[in-house]
């Protein structure tokens, strides 16, 4: 080849592990990685992707209770993934005073 470095060797993956890493996970956040909510957030991430998508001035002419749906809808997505980076943040110490980065006097 071009002489470079293979960087990874063996049957190592790359991939974008998302709400399934759980190699490095604290136990205190175990229910975060949990089948059934990972699979939640995969379908509020679908639900979210349809949200934007149908967002426009006339399907919203066309449908008028649309804004609504999406009000609603984005609220509670916007739920979902703040429990999920504030149960992980909290796992990982960022939001310790004792033991964070940035140390709150």
């Amino acid at each position: 080849m071009l002489g470079r470095k293979q960087s990874l060797r063996g049957d190592h993956i790359l991939g974008d592990y998302g709400p399934e890493e759980t190699l490095n996970e604290s136990a205190e956040i175990e229910w975060a990685n949990k089948r059934w909510i990972r699979w939640l957030l995969r379908i509020c991430s679908l639900v979210s992707l349809v949200s934007v998508s149908a967002n426009t001035p006339k399907s919203k002419e066309l449908y008028p209770s649309l804004k609504y749906i999406t009000f609603c809808s984005d609220l509670s997505i916007t739920f979902f993934f703040t429990v999920e980076m504030v149960a992980k943040m909290q796992a990982r110490g960022i939001l310790r005073v004792s033991s964070n980065y940035y140390m709150l006097s």
